[in-house]
């Protein structure tokens, strides 16, 4: 069975959204499957999409949290009038802004079945670097996140290592390992005083 996956955040560049449930297609139904001599009766079954959840921002944020460099708009879209946009000006130049979503929660699914999502972004990328090329001008990235699965956590997780004392508290996942491509998290206390003693 997949894993259960009980709540995911979405970090998106994107001006729509729409997660689908999809039922996988038996290995005999699949065109690889098939050789060159089949009928043209033979059709691959048709896939079950249900929407699970999703954005069109026509009713404002809903819960989405923008960073300064992304506004809500109606000057390019893809839905029926409205967007986020990160505009491209000079106060969004050589910045990083986080769209994030509201929490998603995502059923159980069987191990016949996938949960996939689409979005539709409009990418209209200036020439940044002034060499003609249009490559790496801008970019962006998409995140998923499993709020449970990495929480801030204590763990004995690498306390064999020389600087190591023991347990500690960790962000990552232990089964994968690491900061999961470059995610890193934080973990502040609060002011701690420390006498002349100490």
């Amino acid at each position: 069975m997949i894993k259960y996956i009980k709540s995911v955040i979405l970090l998106l560049a994107l001006f729509g959204i729409m997660f689908g449930f999809q039922e996988k297609m038996n290995a005999a139904n699949r065109v690889g499957d098939r050789s060159n001599t089949a009928s043209s009766d033979s059709q691959l079954p048709p896939r079950e999409t249900i929407i699970l959840w999703e954005e069109d921002f026509e009713n404002g944020e809903n819960g989405w949290n923008l960073d300064p460099g992304w506004e809500l708009t109606e000057t390019s879209y893809h839905s029926a009038s409205h967007s986020i946009l990160s505009a491209n000006n000079d106060n969004n130049m050589n910045g990083i802004y986080t769209l994030l979503s509201p929490a998603i929660d995502l059923p159980i699914i069987d191990e016949n079945e996938t949960i996939s999502f689409t979005f539709w972004i409009y990418a209209n990328l200036p020439d940044a670097n002034g060499d003609g090329d249009d490559y790496l001008d801008d970019y962006y990235s998409i995140s998923l996140l499993d709020l449970g699965a990495l929480a801030w956590h204590p763990t004995n997780f690498n306390d064999d290592l020389p600087e190591a004392e023991g347990s500690n508290f960790w962000a990552g996942d232990e089964d994968i390992v690491g900061y999961l491509d470059s995610w890193m998290q934080y973990l502040d206390t609060p002011s701690i005083s420390v006498g002349s003693n100490g």
